[in-house]
């Protein structure tokens, strides 16, 4: 929205809730006419930008779906187009997008399910964004059969999306959910607490630049403690947290080293995650360095001046 755009708005939004004279019904009336008139065009804009979005999980995945390294597994993932007109409904803006948004779970969201994850529990994202912070809400989905409960978990991971200008909205990630070993405590509305890492890696070099820990203790222990429940679970659990996941690093360097130099057409700096387990890593998800929760150049600069500065 241009300058002249932010003026016309405010002057007509102070006109017409003049006009309203505290009638709250009406008020609402009135401001639904200005979100329809003015913010239409910058939602339109914000869906076409999700498209060929190189952090999209369907630009990035094609590189490492098919590595074969000892110890690494890759989750089966399926991608599912999300059409612009069923994004957009995501808005709920007109008449009818519920209904949209309904029928394009059921005749391309389901039969995905049904094909390649009978069991109905899964992990779904959109192309970029899973809204991991309300993970039993959003991208774990226990009975996906339950078609009632899929589009209450899809409609929140959209439209969360949205709110945070993520992208990836023209498309939906059906994958398969990993279970976490017994007993493994949760935050997050049941997201396991289990050790994972993030790797930063340059692949037009071949050389991994620096790892850390998913739940480093200064990164993430104000939002977490934010959360009175969370809190008890992140503090208790967090120094045998720490020391696991550096343990399994060094059990699993050669696995996740190999398996960043085995990429082959992929370029710049990425951030990779790794979940880690005794026998095995799972590669769950990928993203520009820079935009990555981590991203430290000065610390890459430091580390190898002459190629970096």
């Amino acid at each position: 929205m241009s300058y002249e755009d932010i003026e016309t708005f405010t002057s007509h939004a102070s006109s017409m809730i003049n006009r309203a004279s505290g009638n709250i019904s009406v008020i609402q009336s009135l401001l639904w006419e200005i979100k329809v008139r003015y913010m239409d065009e910058p939602n339109k804009d914000l869906v076409s930008k999700t498209n060929n979005y190189i952090d999209n999980f369907s630009f990035w995945f094609p590189f490492v779906k098919d590595l074969k390294v000892r110890n690494l597994m890759i989750p089966k993932s399926v991608i599912i187009d999300c059409p612009e007109e069923v994004a957009m409904s995501f808005f709920l803006e007109k008449e009818g997008d519920g209904q949209r948004i309904d029928r394009w779970v059921q005749d391309y969201v389901v039969p995905v399910i049904k094909e390649h994850f009978p069991s109905g529990e899964v992990f779904i994202k959109n192309g970029c964004f899973s809204d991991k912070y309300v993970f039993g809400k959003a991208c774990h989905v226990k009975d996906a059969l339950d078609v009632k409960q899929l589009i209450s978990h899809i409609f929140r991971i959209q439209s969360d999306s949205f709110c945070v200008d993520s992208y990836g909205n023209l498309e939906m990630v059906v994958r398969e959910y990993i279970p976490a070993v017994p007993g493994t405590p949760t935050i997050y509305h049941g997201m396991p607490l289990r050790p994972e890492i993030r790797v930063f890696y340059d692949f037009d070099y071949h050389q991994s630049l620096y790892a850390v820990n998913y739940w480093q203790w200064e990164e993430c222990h104000d939002y977490i403690c934010s959360h009175p429940e969370d809190a008890m679970v992140y503090q208790m659990e967090y120094p045998k947290l720490n020391q696991r996941t550096a343990d399994l690093l060094i059990r699993h360097m050669e696995s996740i080293c190999r398996t960043m130099d085995s990429v082959e057409g992929l370029t710049g700096i990425w951030s990779v995650d790794f979940i880690l387990e005794d026998d095995r890593i799972w590669l769950i998800d990928m993203t520009q360095g820079h935009r990555s929760t981590y991203w430290d150049k000065e610390k890459i600069v430091r580390m190898f001046p002459n190629r970096y500065a």
